[in-house]
């Protein structure tokens, strides 16, 4: 993204479509079944600080803007050995930017 130079902007992201308004954890519904995979996505690289909106013990990303892009990186993890059939499993997660 990029912005006017020195605009303060925060990024958000919400809890995601099956997780029932809960950041922590999220859920990937598998198509065509109710069965959910827990996951969830992180601001930073280490995976401790669960991306939300700053509410129920998640962290939003502020920062400054510059005229030349930047990238907001998004970690995922998914714990394993869940007991889940194979299939393929999906979310979606709105991303807010306020300045």
């Amino acid at each position: 993204m990029s912005c006017d130079a020195n605009l303060p902007y925060t990024v958000k992201l919400d809890p995601g479509m099956n997780s029932g308004g809960t950041f922590i954890p999220r859920r990937m519904r598998r198509t065509g079944g109710g069965v959910t995979l827990i996951y969830n996505l992180f601001r930073d690289t280490a995976r401790t600080e669960v991306w939300g909106d700053g509410t129920g013990g998640t962290f939003a990303k502020a920062g400054s803007g510059t005229v030349i892009p930047t990238v907001h990186t998004v970690y995922g993890r998914t714990p394993g050995q869940q007991a889940v059939p194979a299939g393929t499993y999906q979310d979606t997660v709105t991303v807010l930017v306020e300045w």
